[in-house]
């Protein structure tokens, strides 16, 4: 009994997560392509290829892609911010009034800054949104504790791999956050009409940039 509970307490969230993240896919390719490619079609394709391929290799075929994913993203999250200031000067090139982005529209309305298309971000947070704020970035310390996590940590081959393992997935969280808000002022100046996710739109806007 005890071991179908603990199935079970691993599993539920799991499915949640897997949910979240396949929804997730499909508002990306759909931001990305611009709707030209039906993200609803993908995310199942994508999922199909996925299950296919675990079911195949295993835990180990896991640990592989995993592995190279790591690699590519930890690339992408040093990368991105020099992206972002080369391509669109920074915070400062897109957060302050007369920023390097501005531009006025047909109606005369100063815009293409986030002082001027969502000041509220730039004002000093209530009570309210200050303790969400903080709710929100707690959440992160128990990141490593999400079931998915869990069970790379424990196939580790030794304690001092699963000691580094853990210690890694609680402070890689604090290297996504720059790439991350550094993406959502971009959205906020540049595209603060246009539907879809925030990594979706902006990467759109990179491809068309080069």
């Amino acid at each position: 009994m005890l071991s179908v509970l603990c199935a079970v307490t691993l599993v539920i969230p799991q499915v949640i997560y897997i949910v979240v993240q396949v929804f997730s896919l499909r508002t990306t390719v759909d931001a990305v392509t611009e709707g030209e490619i039906d993200g609803r079609y993908a995310a199942i394709i994508f999922s199909v290829l996925i299950l296919f391929y675990e079911m195949i290799g295993g835990l180990r075929s896991v640990a592989l892609t995993d592995s190279i994913q790591s690699v590519v993203m930890l690339i992408a999250f040093v990368v991105t911010p020099f992206i972002i200031l080369h391509l669109y000067g920074g915070f400062e090139g897109t957060v302050p009034e007369d920023c390097d982005q501005k531009f006025i529209d047909d109606a005369g309305n100063d815009r293409g800054c986030v002082a001027y298309e969502n000041p509220r971000l730039l004002t000093y947070p209530s009570e309210d949104s200050a303790t969400s704020m903080l709710s929100f970035l707690l959440l992160f310390i128990s990141f490593p504790l999400n079931p998915h996590m869990l069970q790379r940590c424990y196939s580790s081959n030794s304690d001092e791999g699963l000691r580094l393992t853990a210690t890694g997935l609680l402070s890689v969280c604090f290297l996504a956050m720059v790439p991350g808000i550094l993406l959502g002022m971009v959205k906020a100046a540049v595209d603060p009409d246009v539907p879809g996710s925030t990594f979706g739109v902006v990467m759109s806007r990179l491809l068309e940039r080069g």
